[in-house]
């Protein structure tokens, strides 16, 4: 499963993206925990902020002002934003 690692977060007019997310990480963690003990594994790749249409359309609509995006870049180790090829490279690994 593809989740997100901002789901402690709200973000601004993200539901539709948000609450998806954190039902698969519910069924993730229900299925790590009901079959684990038969040894298959649930794994998600947690993602940060990716540059994607929704991101840039809420960038657009000044959603994601400068302020925001300055912020959330020094929270981050590679001071940038992750682009959807990041997510493709962890996903095909699993």
């Amino acid at each position: 499963y593809i989740s997100s690692a901002g789901l402690g977060r709200t973000p601004p007019r993200d539901v539709l993206s948000v609450a998806p997310k954190a039902a698969n990480e519910a069924l993730v963690q229900y299925l790590a925990k009901e079959e684990g003990v038969h040894g298959i594994r649930a794994n998600s790749v947690a993602v940060g902020v990716i540059e994607t249409g929704i991101f840039k359309r809420l960038e657009a609509e000044g959603v994601f002002d400068a302020a925001w995006k300055e912020a959330v870049l020094s929270t981050l180790p590679l001071k940038h934003f992750g682009q959807p090829e990041d997510i493709a490279e962890a996903a095909a690994f699993f």
